[in-house]
C-alpha cells in the first residue's frame, strides 16, 4: 500500500487523510471507469482491464481469463440478492452471483453487445444504453437463463422512431444515466438526454415516446 497523503485541514481540530491505491496495491486496473458501493461496507471497481471487489484494504479481481465477459467496464449495478450486473464496451452484459458468471450478448438475444449504463425500473426491468440506442430486458429473464431454465433472452430496443435525436449515448466516464425519484429514467446521448417513464408501458411488446431535452438548454434552465 502507497503512503496516505496527509491534506491541510480546513480546521484546527480536524485532518482529512487520503490514500491511493493502483494496481501495486491490488487493483487489476489503473484507469478506473466506475465505482459503485456493494451496501456491505465494500466497493466494486470496474475499469479497462476488469473487475475488483475492494474491502477495507483487500482486493478480489477479475479478468477475462476468470469469466468475466470483457476486460473492458463501462457500467455496473448491484440489484437484489446480491447480484451484481457488469456492463462491457463490446463484449455483452455479465451476472456475477456466489462467484459465478454468466454472458449475454446478442446471441443470447441481447440487442447489443455495449452496455454503457445499466438501471433499474420499478417494473422488473433492466434498461442499458449502447452506440446504437437504448434497450431493456426482464430481469427475470436474465435470472432464468443464469440458471438454465431458458436458452435465449428478449430485448426491446429504442431508437430515432421512439424520439431519440441521436441514438448514440455517451458512456465510459463518470455517470452517464440515473434514476430519479420519480421513477424516470435519464439517459446521456450525443444530442441531448433521453428521459423515459417505465410506467407508461404496459407490456414488453409496446414502445413509448421518449421524451428528448437538449442538454445545453438544460443547462440554462
Amino acid at each position: 500500500m502507497l503512503p496516505a497523503q496527509r491534506l491541510p485541514s480546513r480546521s484546527s481540530n480536524r485532518k482529512e487523510q487520503w490514500s491511493r491505491f493502483s494496481r501495486k496495491d491490488g487493483l487489476i486496473v489503473d484507469d478506473v471507469r466506475v465505482i459503485i458501493d456493494d451496501e456491505a461496507d465494500g466497493l466494486w471497481i470496474g475499469g479497462y482491464q476488469g473487475l475488483c471487489h475492494m474491502r477495507g484494504n483487500e482486493f478480489e479481481c477479475w479478468s477475462e481469463a476468470d469469466g468475466l465477459p470483457g476486460n473492458s467496464i463501462r457500467a455496473l449495478y448491484q440489484g437484489t440478492n446480491g447480484v451484481l450486473w457488469i456492463g462491457t464496451y463490446d463484449a455483452g452484459l455479465g451476472r456475477l452471483e456466489n462467484g459465478r458468471f454468466t454472458r449475454y450478448a446478442t446471441r443470447e438475444g441481447l440487442f447489443d453487445n455495449g452496455v454503457f449504463q445499466i438501471l433499474e425500473d420499478s417494473q422488473g426491468n433492466l434498461w442499458m444504453s449502447c452506440n446504437r440506442g437504448i434497450y431493456r430486458v426482464r430481469k427475470q429473464d436474465l435470472n432464468d437463463f443464469a440458471a438454465g431454465k431458458i436458452r435465449a433472452i428478449h430485448s426491446l430496443n429504442y431508437g430515432r422512431s421512439d424520439g431519440m435525436r441521436d441514438v448514440e449515448c455517451n458512456g465510459g466516464a463518470g455517470t452517464n444515466g440515473i434514476k430519479t425519484e420519480d421513477g424516470k429514467l435519464w439517459f446521456a446521448t450525443q444530442d441531448g438526454v433521453a428521459i423515459i417513464r417505465p410506467s407508461d408501458v404496459d407490456a414488453i411488446t409496446t414502445h413509448l415516446p421518449l421524451r428528448l431535452w437538449n442538454l445545453a438548454w438544460l443547462i440554462r434552465g
